[in-house]
Parts: structure tokens; C-alpha cells; sequence
């Protein structure tokens, strides 16, 4: 994040935002959460010690952070907009209203995970054209697991803290109702899985969807064997979809990292590269956008390229000319 930024958000008062808003409620130490029906006090507004900037927590699981993150969810605004706000005090004009109260469901999905097989990592591996010991760093991160769903097996991408799950049939084809992927009930959707390995690694693959998240393992894997990066100390982040979007508790995660995005060739998917880099762009140390399609023409995301025979030179030769 940059010191400008930083010190803005540290002058910034949630309490004249909550006005500013005209958010419902008084704010206080101990108030009314504003963002959901709330009969008795769930939110909190407290002062950081370690910097003495305004920090917020809602209880009953509508979220929590800084100035930032409560002028994100008060108006809906994208993050640029709300940066330029925060940083010329200018808080009137939103033409969203505020978010209207709604209950909030804050218990994690439950789902019986397990480790799956040896020949269930093999089958996927052949599946979706992703080599074995890609598959196995992944496993090893937590990331990749297995389940019954619907009465069949599925692979499932998530992480130790188990706030998001998704599930793919483990065979060709999609779901009864013609889906490819189920997002489980009570996930938290927005948050990027695989955050848990950022505490290890300085350099970060941030990708779209469940097969692009377990592909970019393989590219980690082949990177270190190409002495561009070390695979301790390179992870692999995934949103599991193109309309999401971190928040400002998920990016301080990024601070100081080198993230490289491999963004899809569709409309949505270069929408959303856009998004995250303006998002990226202000607490990395620095953020590369690869569009797949230019790593390998009429390639549409990572899973089809490391599946593909000439997918790991182009990758390569690309990766070499972010680092060269």
C-alpha cells in the first residue's frame, strides 16, 4: 500500500463516514451493525494500536476493517472510486444507497472432506491434463481435496480455513442442472482461496476458477526446475469466479509480494484481471498481468495451456520475460 494512501486511511473517521452515508444508527464502541437487522449491538469501531487508524468489526459476520473496507461495503462503489475518496475526504455523490439490512449467514460450508485416493489423483490428472506432482503440491497446500456430493465423487478446491469451497464432478462433463461448479452453501465466495500459503511465499499466481487454481501449480513446479523462482516460496491464489473481488483485509495479505496474474482471454476474465490489478497495484511490491491467449493463441485460461504439449515453454518464455 502507498504511504499517501496509507496515511489517508489512517486520518479517515469511520464514525464520519457512518454520517457522511447517512447510514442508519449512531456508531460507537459497541453499536447496531448497520449492514444487517441487528436487535441487540454486533458492531464494533475501535482505534488500532499499532497505527491509531479506525478499525470496525460487524459480529454477526457482515465483515470487519479499516476506513477503506466500510466505504467499500456502505456503498458498493468499486475500490478505485472509494481510494479517490478516501484520499480527497470527499465521501457525498455515491448513487448507490446504502446496503439495505438483510440477516447474514455466517457459518462455514460443511462438507465431508477427505484426501481422495491415489487413483483418484490420477484419474483427475488425466481429466483435466494436469501433471501428477502438480496435483500433489496442491494436495500438500490443502488445497485440493476430494468428497462425495450429490451422491458421486467430486474433486474440491479450498483451504485450511474452510470459509470457501467449490466442487466439480469427478468425471467429464457438469452437473445435473448443467453447471461445471457448485460454490457449497454458506461459502464465503469472495474470498481467494489458498491465502493461508501468502505467510511463506514473497511471490504470489493469482488466478480464475478451480482448474486454473490447481493448473498454476504445475507452473510453479516448473519454474523452480527452471531456476526462475523457488516453488517454497511461490504460491498460488485463486478467485472462483470473475465477479469477485478481496477486500482490504485479503490484499494487506499481498503487501510487499510480487504477484503475477494469468488472466482469462474472455471478456469477463480481462474485466476482471483489470479489477484486481488496480486492487493489487496498491499494496504490491509489484503485479504482471499474462493474458493466456498471449501465451498461447486461441488459449482461453492456464488449465488449457499446461495441458496442452507446447503449453510449459510458451509459459516459461513468458514467465522469463516478467523476470528478465
Amino acid at each position: 500500500m502507498s504511504d499517501d494512501l496509507r496515511q489517508s486511511i489512517i486520518a479517515t473517521r469511520i464514525s464520519t463516514l457512518w454520517h457522511e452515508l447517512a447510514l442508519p444508527g449512531t456508531p460507537g464502541k459497541s453499536c447496531p451493525c448497520p449492514f444487517h437487522k441487528d436487535s441487540s449491538p454486533s458492531f464494533s469501531i475501535f482505534t488500532c494500536r499499532r497505527d491509531g487508524r479506525d478499525k470496525w468489526k460487524c459480529h454477526a459476520g457482515c465483515g470487519q476493517g479499516d476506513a477503506l473496507d466500510f466505504l467499500l461495503k456502505a456503498t458498493g462503489a468499486d475500490r478505485s472510486t472509494c481510494i479517490q475518496s478516501i484520499k480527497e475526504k470527499a465521501f457525498t455523490g455515491y448513487s448507490r444507497q446504502p446496503i439495505a439490512p438483510s440477516r447474514i449467514n455466517h457459518t462455514k460450508p460443511h462438507l465431508a472432506l477427505d484426501p481422495g485416493t491415489r487413483d483418484e489423483l490420477n484419474y483427475l490428472s488425466e481429466l483435466r491434463g494436469i501433471p501428477l506432482e502438480a496435483l500433489d503440491l496442491a494436495h500438500y497446500r490443502n488445497i485440493l481435496r476430494f468428497a462425495y456430493e450429490a451422491g458421486e465423487r467430486a474433486w474440491v478446491v479450498t483451504d485450511v480455513t474452510g470459509i470457501n469451497a467449490q466442487v466439480r464432478p469427478l468425471r467429464p462433463g457438469t452437473w445435473k442442472m448443467g453447471v461445471k461448479a457448485k460454490t457449497l452453501k454458506d461459502s464465503r465466495a469472495n474470498h481467494p482461496v489458498g491465502l493461508p500459503e501468502l505467510e511463506y511465499c514473497d511471490r504470489i499466481f493469482v488466478t480464475e476458477g478451480g482448474p486454473d487454481l490447481l493448473a498454476a501449480h504445475a507452473v510453479i513446479l516448473w519454474a523452480s526446475n527452471a531456476d526462475i523462482m523457488n516453488y517454497r516460496s511461490t504460491a498460488a491464489v485463486g478467485f472462483l469466479g470473475a465477479g469477485l473481488n478481496p477486500s482490504s483485509q485479503d490484499l494487506e495479505k499481498f503487501e510487499g509480494k510480487k504477484v503475477i496474474i494469468f488472466s482469462h482471454s474472455d471478456k469477463s476474465g480481462l474485466l476482471a484481471a483489470s479489477r484486481w490489478i488496480d486492487a493489487f497495484s496498491a499494496y504490491c511490491r509489484s503485479v504482471n498481468n499474462i493474458i493466456c491467449s498471449d501465451i498461447l493463441s486461441e488459449h482461453k485460461d492456464l488449465n488449457d495451456i499446461v495441458s496442452n504439449p507446447e503449453g510449459k515453454n510458451a509459459i516459461l518464455k513468458k514467465l522469463e520475460e516478467c523476470h528478465g
